[in-house]
This record gives C-alpha cells, structure tokens and sequence, in this order.
C-alpha cells in the first residue's frame, strides 16, 4: 500500500458521491486505500458510504463514530489506521478532478526525498456549483517553499495535499487544543522537509457552503482561532525558530487587533491585548509587557505590532 487517503466526512450527502468518486477515478501503478472517517453524520451520508464500500471493498475503507467527536480527533483515528508510505487529504464537501494527480505527486516524492510535502491549485465553488474562486492560490503561492517557511503564515489548500507519512503521536494533545489542524499539520510538516508545487495538476474543488466549519466562523472568532493555534506552534519550536516566529506572532496579533478596532469590537480588543499581554509575560518579556499594560488605551497602540 502506497498512499492512504483521508476523508474526513460529517454531513455531506449531498457532496459524498463526487467527493468518493473522483478518488476511485486515479489512475495509478501503486495500490491506495481510502479511509472514510464519518463523523456520527445523522444524514444519508452512511448510507451513500456503504454503496461505494460493498462495490470497493479492496480500496473504501474507514468507519462511522458512533458519537461526534469532532474533526482533530477524527483525523488523528484515521491518521492511526493509515498504511501507506504517503497521505493525501480529501475532505467529504471537496473533490479532486484529475485522474493523475497521485501518481504525479508519488512520483515527485519518490524521487525527491528532500520534499515532505507537494500540492497543486484548486478552485472554490458554491454548494450549487457557481465558481467562487478560480484560482484558490494567488500567482506568487504557486511556488516551491523552503524547509520551515510554511511556519510563517503561508497557505496550502487541504485537498491538494500529498505528503509523507510521519509518525505524528507526539503532537496529537497540540491537535486536540488547536481548531486551525491543517495548519498545525502544515507547520510539523514544513520543519521535516521542503514543500512543492506542482502546476501540471488540475484542480481539485473546494465546496463552499454555509454548513462549512470554518467558512461559516466570523473574521475575529477566525482571527481567535489563528491566533490560538499559532500559540500552540510556538510552543513546539525549538528555540532558533521560536527567535524567528515571535516576529509573525506579534504582526498576527496586530492584524487581529487592528480587525477589533476597525469594527469597533471592544471585546475582542481586550481579549487579544489580553492573552497577548500574558504570552509575553510566560516568555519573560517585560520590556514589552509593561510597554502595552502603559498603553493599554492609547490608539496608537496599534504601531507597536507593525513596527
């Protein structure tokens, strides 16, 4: 077994179908598996699952919790029963549209152990199949990164994922504190090897719609979650990299901070100058700390983050 493909999956009958079927279509040299982790979904979901599972027996693999246990703990269950050399990523609400896109990305790896990772455009459509986005990455993310950068904010679209199977048990209490997961996975992947773009591959579809985890948070309960997970990457760093994160910690928080202001959320405001305040205080910088705690409301606070 070569490759794994994990389908993380709650609610989706009405995406399923495609989502299975454009795995089933590759074209490859090399067996896969797909493991179909569904959430205890309380729609037909399963019932579409089992269709393909009886007809594919040797490749639909994975199985139905019988009590929702959210989706870090569901990728960790399915990352444990995965038996190929590489991963790839295909949540239930996405599909992917070319039949060669593994055996291109396998091919890469194969031959390029320096590489942790590869991954390739998509595009985001609407739950009516309306384009949203043609090109998911701007012209300037589609590129190669090198070891560490995806550290530092930078993006790689879920379902174009390929990446080499590590052991990952010593982050799964991080997974299980963050929302932002793939992003979590991103920066432990980015510190074991380089990451490539590969634009021969079409690209796979993200469904956008209102029943959507993330696409359905507002912008500063998101910025609340990015800043949580960077937190918790931060602490999984060793202490050159940390040197270097603390700069995108701080002109993250002042991203965030600056959103607060522009809406006039005073809630959340306080609620970043807070734990920001604290997380300096934890990593004994007190020159800073008493800097802010000063100019708590000052409006121009917000140059201290940008500068």
């Amino acid at each position: 077994m070569l490759v794994s493909v994990i389908m993380l999956t709650y609610n989706h009958e009405k995406f399923i179908s495609k989502a299975i079927e454009g795995v089933l279509a590759q074209k490859t040299n090399f067996l896969f598996e797909l493991i179909i982790a569904n959430d205890h979904s309380t729609d037909r979901t399963e019932e579409i699952i089992k269709k393909y599972r009886n007809n594919n027996r040797e490749t639909v693999k994975g199985y139905f919790n019988h009590k929702n246990i959210g989706p870090k703990k569901n990728f960790i269950k399915a990352y444990e029963v995965t038996k190929g050399k590489y991963v790839a990523m295909c949540e239930g609400d996405d599909f992917w549209t070319d039949p060669n896109k593994l055996q291109k990305q396998v091919d890469f790896l194969e031959n390029n152990s320096e590489y942790s990772i590869c991954f390739h455009n998509v595009e985001i459509l609407d739950d009516r199949g309306a384009k949203v986005e043609r090109d998911r990455l701007f012209d300037k993310e589609k590129r190669d990164y090198h070891k560490n950068e995806l550290l530092f904010g930078k993006y790689l679209p879920t379902p174009s994922l390929l990446f080499r199977r590590y052991d990952l048990s010593n982050y799964y209490s991080i997974f299980s504190k963050v929302f932002n997961g793939d992003t979590l996975l991103l920066s432990i992947l980015t510190q074991l090897g380089a990451a490539k773009y590969i634009d021969e591959i079409s690209p796979s579809v993200i469904i956008k719609h209102n029943n959507g985890i993330w696409s359905s948070k507002q912008d500063l309960e998101k910025w609340e979650n990015n800043l949580n997970t960077y937190f918790q990457i931060y602490k999984i760093l060793n202490p050159k990299l940390k040197e270097e994160y603390f700069i995108f910690f701080k002109k993250s928080y002042g991203f965030a901070i600056h959103k607060s202001i522009t809406d006039n959320n005073k809630r959340y405001k306080l609620k970043f100058l807070l734990k920001y305040i604290l997380f300096l205080l934890r990593n004994k910088k007190f020159g800073p700390s008493l800097f802010l705690i000063r100019n708590f409301n000052n409006k121009e606070i917000i140059n201290y983050f940008i500068i």
